[in-house]
């Protein structure tokens, strides 16, 4: 299974999709991806999903106003699903 395979449809805040890759392989996937807010800023977004297509912790997503915040985000989750 590919992790892509996780996710179903766009984000509406967030429709382009950069990357998507594994946290814990074959079983929690991230999706990082990019789009503007409500004010035309740009913003980026991360989704966890499991590879069952169920939404991850309500925790482990979110939006931020950098792609450096929205990466250190993703480490930090692979840090806490594999430590």
């Amino acid at each position: 299974m590919k992790p892509t395979q996780c996710f179903k449809g766009k984000n509406f805040m967030t429709p382009n999709i950069l990357r998507s890759d594994w946290i814990i392989e074959n079983e929690l996937a991230y999706e990082l991806s990019e789009g503007r807010g409500i004010y035309g800023e740009k913003i980026w977004g991360v989704s966890v999903r499991f590879s069952d297509g169920e939404k991850g912790n309500n925790n482990d997503g979110g939006c931020f106003h950098s792609r450096n915040q929205a990466e250190t985000h993703i480490k930090d989750l692979i840090d806490k699903y594999n430590t």
